[in-house]
């Protein structure tokens, strides 16, 4: 089998958000058909990072390893470059300089994976597979209209088609994806590979609902809708439409006893304005899928398939969705799914079915549907065909 090294900016495992959960995917689906594989990661955790955690080794599983440098000034840069919304080319930088430890990892391997455009970097050799892993099309999330912006989104375009150029094959996150690169690189090689998570996080999710219920001040009787969000260009725009909506919207929200529910680090901290409460960063996710009545997922930019639609699918909630939000999946309007716009966004929550068995046939329909979003074998099974064809590996 193949030895598989992973080039990331951030540490991977344990997975905290939906790029993790993605490269942890690959990893671990890669995994299940006999590969080795090694993540190269540059910074650590937050936490990790503030109170000096050394680099170091974590062992993932029999076939996973993870080193992490956690080097103290980077770590620096990319927080200055985070709080700017810049994108982060020191990654690219940083990958560019290798350290002693990740050129033995590159010889070591004999395909790369680069997580990210901003993770490609002129490491590998002439005999190694080079694959570049997408999780969006980077270039829109900063595609806004003023200059700076405008010169930003420039810059990452060169970038992403630069590493698509320069590698055997892009892994894309979506249809949608893989045809906006291949007008730009004909004659390269694009594969789809879903996100995927594990349906296994969001088992017995009744057992907390009451206590996290109570603890954010939600009654029994109100209907929460849910909209997991990292700190994101178009989940920042989700939030804000949502914010904005519940202030005008009070008597409303009221009417119907809805609360919007937002949990991740969209916010830097907990807040709680009328029919809105968000969490701010949080350790675990999950047991707020359990508290939630719908899942809600205001995007209107971004490519890629959304990780939260599949958790949201997984912990069987009924989506609430714009057709942005809901891009890769089989999904079809009043049957699984609601769909909604801005200006439609109201007169939706009034027709929001409230009826328990016609809820289940949707999250039922959904899943069976979208069953290849929870088998990470599955999802990976054509880049292992890659890699195997590539060295025509003959399984042990």
């Amino acid at each position: 089998m193949a030895n598989i090294l992973i080039l990331s900016a951030l540490q991977i495992f344990p997975p905290v958000s939906g790029g993790n959960y993605r490269t942890a995917m690959i990893a671990e689906g890669l995994a299940t058909y006999g590969h080795s594989v090694r993540i190269h990661s540059l910074l650590g955790r937050k936490h990790d990072m503030l109170r000096g955690k050394p680099q170091g080794i974590a062992y993932i599983s029999e076939k996973i390893l993870e080193f992490v440098q956690r080097s103290k000034w980077l770590w620096v840069e990319a927080m200055v470059s985070y709080k700017r919304n810049r994108p982060p080319f020191w990654a690219t930088k940083a990958l560019n300089n290798p350290t002693i430890h990740l050129k033995s990892d590159a010889e070591w391997a004999d395909t790369i994976i680069f997580d990210f455009p901003f993770s490609f970097c002129e490491i590998a050799q002439s005999n190694q597979l080079k694959i570049l892993n997408t999780h969006n099309i980077e270039e829109n999330i900063f595609n806004a209209l003023d200059d700076r912006q405008k010169n930003t989104s420039n810059k990452v375009a060169q970038q992403e088609i630069q590493a698509i150029n320069k590698v055997n094959l892009v892994c894309c996150a979506s249809v949608e994806e893989s045809t906006h690169f291949s007008a730009l690189a004909p004659n390269q090689r694009f594969i789809v590979i879903p996100n995927c998570v594990d349906r296994r996080r969001f088992h017995d999710l009744s057992i907390q609902r009451e206590t996290v219920r109570h603890q954010l001040g939600i009654n029994a009787q109100t209907r929460a809708l849910l909209f997991p969000a990292s700190r994101y260009a178009p989940n920042q725009e989700g939030f804000d439409f949502l914010s904005n909506f519940a202030e005008r919207n009070s008597d409303l929200l009221e009417e119907l006893d809805l609360t919007f529910v937002v949990t991740g680090s969209v916010t830097k901290k907990p807040l709680k304005s009328g029919r809105l409460i968000a969490t701010g960063p949080v350790p675990e996710i999950e047991p707020y899928f359990g508290v939630a009545d719908w899942g809600l997922n205001p995007i209107f930019k971004g490519s890629g398939t959304s990780i939260k639609v599949a958790e949201m699918i997984a912990a069987e909630l009924p989506l609430l969705t714009t057709a942005v939000g809901a891009r890769g999946f089989d999904l079809t309007n009043q049957e699984d799914v609601i769909f909604f716009d801005r200006e439609t966004f109201a007169e939706t929550l009034k027709k929001l079915p409230i009826n328990h068995q016609h809820l289940r046939k949707m999250t039922s329909q959904a899943a069976v549907k979208n069953a290849r979003y929870f088998d990470p074998h599955l999802a990976v099974e054509s880049l292992h065909q890659a890699i195997d064809r590539s060295f025509r590996i003959v399984p042990r």
